[in-house]
């Protein structure tokens, strides 16, 4: 969605946008990709869609998919960037909470993640 949202708004289509802003995408997407959902978010924020910007954040932070600690980094990476910070935190908490140590990549990558958005708590945890 992230990438059809930034196609349409690379070529001038501002109508079909509009359009596709009006159907609220960041209140229906399924939260089970998180790569996905951070592409979105990032897509939203590019467009400048602020009101869906918050609504995504808001759900991915409490519900996105953890089960792949390099999709969670990629959520964490675009919270981040959109500037919401109070779900940088539910979402680092969550992550910290329900990580499993079983992927010691992911576990590393989120780890990292973690230090970049300043998740200091979460690392110590």
């Amino acid at each position: 969605m992230g990438e059809l949202l930034d196609g349409l708004r690379q070529v001038g289509a501002h109508e079909q946008v509009t359009a596709l802003l009006a159907r609220g995408p960041a209140a229906h997407v399924g939260l089970d990709d998180p790569a996905g959902v951070g592409e979105l978010l990032d897509g939203l924020h590019q467009i400048g869609a602020h009101e869906q910007v918050t609504v995504l954040a808001e759900r991915a932070a409490a519900h996105v998919a953890l089960d792949n600690p390099h999709g969670v980094v990629r959520v964490l990476d675009s919270l981040q960037k959109v500037g919401a910070h109070e779900q940088v935190t539910v979402l680092a908490e969550r992550a910290v909470a329900h990580a499993t140590f079983d992927d010691t990549d992911g576990v590393g990558v989120l780890l990292d993640s973690l230090q970049k958005v300043g998740a200091h708590e979460q690392i110590t945890t």
